[in-house]
């Protein structure tokens, strides 16, 4: 499993009744950037995953705030599952990092979420391996939670 933090950084009304969220890796504690959150992990993970974007589009309500930390835990699965079946459509493999795009097809029911995009750039020394060994193609399990 490989495991991100991110953070919501805006939700915004969209076509039809839907919200869209959008959100970025985790940055740690700086003086532009001042939280009262924990710095030592923050940074750890900014150092993994220091780009990257996720996009979620929700129908009826989006469980999420602005300024909340989220984890995103990936893991390949075998097949496609029937709700919150994410693909890997994308690795590139650069001189100290792997840059990866997925996408959710079908929507995810259990997070109430309609459709979503992720791209994360990975320092090759924090666990690229699986996204490699994986490669596009693969279905993903993809668990959003709030960060504690």
């Amino acid at each position: 499993m490989v495991r991100a933090k991110y953070r919501i950084l805006g939700i915004r009304d969209a076509w039809n009744q839907q919200q869209a969220v959008d959100a970025a890796p985790i940055m740690p504690r700086t003086a532009d950037w001042p939280s009262e959150e924990n710095s030592e992990e923050n940074a750890a993970f900014w150092s993994a995953t220091p780009s990257g974007k996720l996009e979620l589009t929700f129908e009826g309500g989006c469980p999420f705030r602005p300024d909340q930390a989220v984890y995103l835990d990936l893991e390949p699965v075998a097949e496609r599952p029937e709700s919150g079946a994410w693909r890997l459509e994308e690795v590139r493999l650069r001189e100290t990092q792997i840059g990866v795009s997925l996408h959710l097809y079908g929507g995810d029911r259990a997070l109430g979420c309609r459709s979503g995009t992720l791209t994360m750039e990975i320092d090759i020394a924090a666990g690229w391996r699986p996204f490699r060994d994986a490669g596009p193609g693969t279905w993903w399990a993809v668990t959003i939670t709030l960060a504690r």
